[in-house]
């Protein structure tokens, strides 16, 4: 996409930024972000709007971000400590 970056920090809505952004084009922006930042989303809020400008995609992946590191967080928690087990046999 070709998106003018100072537009974009300004909220510019999304669909003046880019004329044929669209839900699709969310989700790309969405793997791109998983991506960089190497996590994963679950999804925006489904009962939620779909996000319109950066602030809005900001504060949903801001939102998911908190989910993933509890589903982590979870993980760990699940795992049998190996050092335990191994001092204990």
């Amino acid at each position: 996409m070709d998106i003018d970056p100072v537009l974009a920090l300004q909220d510019t809505l999304f669909t003046e930024l880019h004329k044929d952004f669209d839900s699709l084009s969310l989700l790309e922006l969405q793997l791109l972000l998983e991506k960089e930042f190497e996590m994963e989303f679950d999804g925006l809020d489904r009962t939620a709007k779909m996000p319109t400008n950066v602030s809005e995609m900001a504060d949903a992946l801001i939102r998911e971000h908190v989910l993933y590191l509890q589903r982590q967080a979870k993980k760990q928690i699940a795992k049998p400590d190996k050092s335990s087990e191994s001092a204990a046999g």
